[in-house]
């Protein structure tokens, strides 16, 4: 563009800058406000990450992927110091020109932006006959360059920030958004903070693509004013030049142009309207060729034709609102990396693994609800069979503190060996311990009786003994069908029996004496005692083992979920 070329928005633009004589001063309150509450968040995080690994038990199997979350939290510490120092080299480069206007030009890789940002050295410097001051920022320091413009290429040229400091202007390069590094392209956003007015650059070859709406739209939120330019809106026509037919670069036609330019805007409001953004902060794109402009720049009206003109007026009706984001641009940078923060540590590192350990936490709790009512099943079915054996022989000892310890010896043990089998897999060695000192209150109230039968033996004269005889071959068949009798004893009441009906035989002449005598044991109502009380028994001791192993994760669940909720408080 000529000097002496008419250019009302481009000129209204300098004289604005000319006057801009706002001093603008970090905070420092606002900055060491900041720096204190990541300082506590960072300590408290480090608090309840020591009292989690402390609450693991060495044989707990999530005691390694503590340890992993742990390495987790280290890193995102180790990224918040990070960030921490980027944005105080952020601050800095801002306070070294607090008192002008700067500006990013900022977009894909292969936008056109060092082409951009070339261009508008060069006007600036024609219209204010002064020279471009060209630098680089490295780690905040303003590191001054030999080169006389900015580095352009077909392939990602920049991985600086590069500057030009002009009047009242500072220009800065980014190297290319979706970068071929990461690195890179991490530059370029954080960057985007110390600016005054972001030119978001597009290529109209494909101009707005999703991911670069979705960078847009992080700027937006972090209340950045942004003016969206498609670059390269060019076309090359074929002309007549002296008899032979040559290229010819034109620009597109404006129809396709304001087409293009209505299409990035309408996708870019419905983003916002879906994400809850103030869609009145939205500027309509410009579209402009900065390519037409070098070719034809002999041309009186090429700023109006290449889109320039357009550019400094859009930038002219935002230049109000770029003044008070200055004013407040080291606060709002504070306040966007506090949010960062927060945003980092729940989607990006921190929560996604803890989410993760809860789910570990949640999947053995629920292995424990639906093995609890299976293991107290078996473990019944195996005490009916094993205490019909030991209440013999405490029956025989006549001992029921015997069969109580007995009862609490075998269901120690048989619920140890239903906890290997059913849960080892999930709990590993902790259920070694879980069937320990666990409360087992076996009372039994009932006694062993005896049984005793009483009988009348009969001394007297020899005739008797074959009705006697008789008497104990029919008793030995009745006492078959007796329960809890048998033939044997049978035999013995049918004896008896017999010999009563002798003495009836001999008419008296025998003499009758009357006898009791123990026959066995009757354990039928302590069997029944027994039984009843398991019933009950059984499943409470099984969830005391369930609660047992409870307290290896409720301890760290409760922990992981504090160090969660520090974070949402941050």
């Amino acid at each position: 563009m000529s000097r002496n070329t008419r250019l009302p928005e481009f000129e209204g633009f300098l004289e604005k800058v000319a006057r801009f004589d706002q001093v603008i001063h970090a905070n420092q309150r606002d900055k060491a406000k900041f720096e204190s509450r990541q300082k506590a968040l960072v300590e408290q995080l480090d608090s309840d990450m020591q009292s989690l690994e402390s609450a693991v038990d060495p044989k707990n199997p999530l005691k390694a992927t503590i340890g992993h979350l742990a390495q987790i939290l280290s890193d995102c510490f180790k990224a918040l110091e990070q960030q921490v120092q980027y944005l105080k080299e952020r601050l800095k480069f801002q306070e070294m020109f607090s008192e002008r206007l700067i500006i990013i030009i900022y977009g894909k890789v292969n936008a056109g932006k060092s082409t951009f940002a070339n261009y508008l050295v060069r006007a600036l410097k024609e219209h204010l006959a002064t020279q471009p001051q060209h630098f680089i920022v490295d780690q905040g320091n303003i590191i001054p360059s030999q080169d006389s413009e900015f580095k352009e290429g077909a392939t990602e040229t920049t991985s600086v920030i590069q500057g030009a400091s002009i009047g009242n202007i500072v220009l800065l390069d980014s190297p290319g958004l979706h970068s071929v590094t990461q690195e890179n392209g991490k530059l370029a956003e954080n960057f985007t903070e110390s600016a005054d007015l972001i030119l978001w650059l597009s290529s109209s070859v494909s101009p707005g693509q999703d991911m670069e709406l979705e960078s847009l739209s992080r700027e937006m939120k972090k209340k950045k004013v942004l003016v969206p330019v498609i670059t390269r809106s060019d076309r090359y026509d074929f002309d007549e030049v002296d008899g032979q037919v040559v290229k010819v670069l034109a620009m597109k036609k404006l129809k396709d142009r304001q087409a293009q330019q209505q299409d990035v805007a309408e996708r870019t409001r419905r983003l916002f309207e879906e994400r809850g953004f103030d869609v009145t902060a939205l500027k309509d794109p410009v579209s402009m060729s900065v390519h037409f402009a070098n070719e034809n720049s002999v041309l009186e009206d090429i700023a109006e034709q290449s889109g320039m003109e357009m550019l400094f007026s859009r930038i002219n009706t935002v230049y109000e609102s770029v003044i008070e984001a200055k004013l407040v641009n080291a606060r709002n940078q504070a306040e966007n990396h506090l949010i960062q923060v927060r945003t980092q540590l729940k989607d990006e590192a921190l929560f996604p693994a803890l989410d993760e350990q809860l789910r570990e936490i949640d999947q053995r709790k629920k292995c424990l609800d639906s093995h609890s009512q299976k293991i107290s099943q078996s473990l019944l079915h195996q005490m009916y069979i094993d205490v019909e054996g030991l209440i013999d022989e405490a029956a025989n000892r006549q001992d029921k503190e015997y069969l109580a310890s007995g009862i609490e010896v075998i269901l120690s043990k048989k619920l140890a060996e239903l906890l290997q089998q059913e849960l080892f897999d999930t709990f590993q060695s902790l259920v070694n311990a879980a069937s320990n000192n666990l409360t087992v209150d076996v009372s039994v109230e009932e006694n062993f009786r005896n049984l005793e039968i009483e009988y009348t033996e009969l001394h007297g004269h020899g005739v008797k003994g074959g009705v006697e005889g008789a008497g104990v071959v029919i008793g030995a068949v009745a006492g078959s069908f007796i329960p809890g009798a048998g033939t044997v004893v049978g035999g013995l009441i049918g004896g008896l029996a017999g010999g009563a009906a002798g003495s009836l035989l001999g008419n008296q002449l025998v003499k009758e004496i009357r006898k009791q005598e123990v026959i066995g044991v009757d354990s039928v109502a302590v069997a029944q005692e027994i039984n009843a009380k398991l019933e009950s028994l059984v499943p409470g001791v099984v969830n005391q083992a369930m609660r047992n192993l409870l307290t290896h994760l409720e301890p760290l669940e409760h922990r992981i979920m504090k160090m969660k909720n520090t974070v949402e408080t941050f």
